[in-house]
C-alpha cells in the first residue's frame, strides 16, 4: 500500500491547492470508516491477518480512485499530464530531508517509552504512554486548520497584485489561522492541566 499512500498524499495536495476540502472530506468519511469496519468484517469471513491487510490496501486503492476523480474535476489538464523529469532532482533533495525528518520524529517521540520500560517496567511505560497518546491527539485540531490555511496563504501570495494587498490578505489569513488554532487547542489543553489528577 506504500505507493498508494504516496500517491494519495500528492493527490490531496492538488485538492488542497484548489480548496476542494468539502469533496475530499466527503470521500474520506466512508473510506475512513471502512479502515475500522472493513478488517473487522473480513476477519469474520477469513480469520487471518492477510484478510485484514487486504481490506486496508483495498481502502487505500478506493481512496486513490476517489481523489483522482476529484482532482480531474479541479484540474482537467491532469488527463494529458506527463512527468517533468527536470523537477525530479529538486523534489528528491527536498524529499530526502523530509524523509529523514519523518524517520527521526517518531524515534524521538517514542524513545521515552523505551527508557521508562527499561528503567522501571512495561506497566509504568503503559501508564505513561496512554495519557500521553490521548493528549498528543489534541495536535490534530491544529493540523486540520493548518491543512486548509496553508493553501489559502499560498493562493493569497500568488494572486495578490499590489504589495499592500498582499500583506493585508496574507497577514489577515495568518492572524485568523493562529486565533482559530488557539481557540481549538487551548480549551482541551487547559482541561488536561486543570483536571490532570482526576483524568489520570
Amino acid at each position: 500500500a506504500a505507493p498508494l499512500v504516496l500517491v494519495n498524499a500528492a493527490l490531496w495536495g492538488v485538492l488542497a491547492a484548489h480548496q476542494r476540502f468539502a469533496g475530499a472530506n466527503l470521500a474520506n468519511l466512508p473510506i475512513l470508516a471502512l479502515y475500522y469496519l472493513g478488517p473487522l468484517a473480513a476477519l469474520h469471513a477469513w480469520d487471518s491477518l492477510v484478510a485484514a491487510t487486504l481490506v486496508l490496501v483495498a481502502c487505500r486503492a478506493i481512496m486513490t480512485w476517489a481523489y483522482w476523480r476529484l482532482c480531474l474535476r479541479a484540474l482537467p489538464a491532469l488527463r494529458g499530464a506527463r512527468p517533468d523529469w527536470a523537477a525530479a532532482g529538486p523534489l528528491l533533495r527536498q524529499g530526502g530531508w523530509i524523509t529523514v525528518s519523518n524517520l527521526l520524529a517518531p524515534l524521538a517521540q517514542h524513545l521515552d517509552r523505551f527508557i521508562i520500560a527499561a528503567r522501571l517496567s512495561a506497566e509504568a511505560a503503559a501508564l505513561y504512554a496512554t495519557p500521553f497518546d490521548l493528549v498528543i491527539r489534541i495536535a490534530v485540531l491544529g493540523q486540520a486548520v493548518l491543512a486548509s490555511a496553508f493553501p489559502a496563504l499560498s493562493t493569497a501570495l500568488a494572486t495578490a497584485r499590489a504589495v499592500t494587498t498582499e500583506e493585508d490578505s496574507v497577514s489577515r489569513i495568518f492572524r485568523h489561522t493562529m486565533l482559530t488554532v488557539l481557540a481549538l487547542v487551548l480549551p482541551p489543553c487547559l482541561a488536561c492541566i486543570l483536571f490532570a489528577d482526576l483524568l489520570l
